[in-house]
């Protein structure tokens, strides 16, 4: 047991602290509420109205509510929903409302309040609230420090803009510390690769203040993949440049860009890629023989939920789809470990995300039938990675906005396949000085960087991904000479395999098709680069060659 002596929040006095009962993390599961107390229980107050029950607990760094609806809203935009604190238990102070005198208020649809008879903002009291999207279960932290003379007993009421009202009750503050989750920011030892997922903000990797930051960042993390959003006016020749010089790699670091904001840059070969409605896939061979496809996304924000709805559900049936889809250009192995990450812009309906993670399609007529996406034929997984040293997965924030901080950036990914070693969102607000000072980074640098925080994952393969074996990689074909600048011999070794053949670019456009028959390729007018050869093995095409043109 621990002893503590002196001023603690809201005591002066020698006591023994207890640990909490419930470590809370405002993170939209509410499994860690489930020992709390109900405090406020609509069914037996005979009233009929939207709030249901409320729950409130503490530790020396936030106070905690959590509140059930009837229901289904979305808590910042449509839920006409405000909350009151009574911080002093006095009515004869503040704002008379509900029978308390409220010194704190905060109307969520409306996304600002009151404390003392000044205007608020979510930032202004460290308002935490998910989850982002729909639901009939919220939960917020608001900072103790943030509301002065609060008192050891607090009155609490909520109300909605028809003029209900719940009936106000007490809280009894307690003393108990905040605990962090473990969290840890080296690579793990089991881990096959790590990835990086980050919205750098219009742009901001070119930015003459926020640039050097989001280096910094991304050189602290150290990842062998990056899924970048928000590139809309430099080429990916330019990253190249950054991450070659940030993160020397003795092959170069691969581009993968389709002309919108979404690029991917690996340490790995580049298979094949093709787009999917301004988003884009990529097909990616990693050591020891394995594979693995990147999925990097953006979708539309705000209230635009039809749009949104509608890329999911295209991005969904291109993944039941695979080689058989129309809209990839590249052969898609069925039981390839595939990852979904990027800015998803989760701001609205709940069924965006259902729909992701267990293959649930909205518009059926365009986008055909419903499946379950992992390769097992389960629901797939989200990693859902938390802020270093805050309890919280918000993965945006912009403290001079009206929204409170959400999340909307996600890894989904096959479990099936791939072991999650490792996850965390980088918040260097919640770090320490010592560990700041080892990356190389400032308490603000993630804050100023950008409004989205970069997620990072770990990831191992469950089996062994043999990329011969997957995609078809047999010597049967004979391409040269390789690298070549200008002819390419190709001669069929094997008469097993069809003798139709294509060669692609390393984006998916087809540059050469037809047989076989010891044939040569004059490549003279092609671009420097990567380009692949495929063959026809039985209803699939399948890869043969990496081919160099210089």
């Amino acid at each position: 047991m621990n002893y503590r002596c002196g001023l603690l929040i809201f005591f002066i006095a020698c006591q023994q602290i207890v640990f909490a009962q419930s470590n809370i993390r405002i993170d939209g599961d509410f499994s860690d509420w489930e020992d709390v107390e109900v405090l406020y229980d609509n069914s037996l107050s005979g009233q009929t109205n939207r709030i249901k029950e409320i729950k409130v607990i503490n530790d020396d760094r936030y106070l905690y509510c959590q509140f059930t609806v009837n229901t289904e809203i979305d808590l910042m935009d449509n839920s006409e929903l405000g909350i009151h604190f009574d911080t002093d238990d006095n009515l004869n102070t503040g704002v008379s409302e509900c029978g308390l005198g409220v010194e704190l208020t905060f109307y969520f649809s409306e996304r600002y309040g009151f404390l003392d008879g000044n205007i608020i903002f979510h930032s202004d009291i460290n308002l935490l609230a998910m989850p982002t999207v729909t639901s009939q279960q919220f939960e917020i932290a608001i900072a103790l420090e943030e509301i002065p003379n609060i008192g050891a007993t607090i009155g609490i009421c909520m109300t909605e803009t028809n003029g209900f009202a719940s009936e106000p009750f007490k809280y009894d503050v307690v003393q108990d510390p905040h605990q962090v989750d473990e969290f840890e920011l080296e690579k793990s030892a089991l881990a096959d690769f790590r990835i990086l997922s980050y919205n750098v903000q219009f742009d901001g990797l070119f930015d003459s203040f926020t640039g050097p930051q989001q280096e910094d960042i991304i050189r602290a993390i150290d990842p062998d993949i990056i899924a970048f959003q928000e590139i809309y006016d430099h080429p990916a020749s330019d990253v190249k440049q950054i991450l070659d010089n940030l993160l020397p790699n003795p092959n170069g670091w691969e581009a993968i860009t389709f002309f919108s904001d979404v690029m991917v840059f690996t340490k790995y070969d580049v298979i094949a890629t093709s787009t999917i409605l301004g988003n884009e896939v990529s097909l990616l061979a990693l050591p020891n023989n394995k594979s693995l496809a990147i999925f990097n996304v953006h979708f539309p924000c705000c209230d635009n939920d039809l749009q949104r709805q509608q890329e999911v559900d295209h991005l969904m049936s291109v993944i039941r789809d695979k080689s058989e889809s129309f809209k990839i250009d590249f052969d898609y192995p069925d039981d390839l470990p595939y990852i979904i990450t990027g800015d998803f812009n989760f701001v609205g309906e709940a069924q965006n995300i259902t729909s992701i993670l267990e293959g649930d399609i909205v518009y059926n007529s365009t986008y055909g039938e419903d499946f379950m996406p992992d390769i097992d034929g389960s629901s797939i997984t989200d990693a859902n990675p938390y802020n270093t040293g805050i309890a919280s997965n918000h993965t945006w924030n912009n403290p001079f906005g009206s929204y409170v901080p959400g999340k909307l950036d996600f890894f989904f990914y096959t479990d099936s396949a791939l072991e999650l070693e490792n996850t965390y969102v980088l918040n260097t607000l919640g770090l320490d000085n010592n560990t700041l000072n080892g990356l190389g980074l400032s308490r603000d640098h993630t804050t100023e960087a950008s409004d989205h925080l970069p997620i990072v994952a770990d990831f191992s393969f469950k089996n062994s991904v043999n990329t011969e074996d997957q995609l078809g990689f047999q010597k049967t074909i004979e391409a040269y000479p390789n690298p070549t600048d200008g002819q390419l011999n190709l001669q069929n070794t094997d008469t097993r395999l069809s003798q139709y053949y294509r060669l692609v670019s390393s984006q998916g456009e087809l540059i050469s098709t037809g047989s076989i028959n010891n044939q040569s390729l004059q490549m003279h007018d092609l671009n420097a680069g990567m380009y692949l050869l495929l063959v026809l093995d039985g209803d699939n095409w399948r890869l043969i060659d990496k081919i160099i043109v210089y």
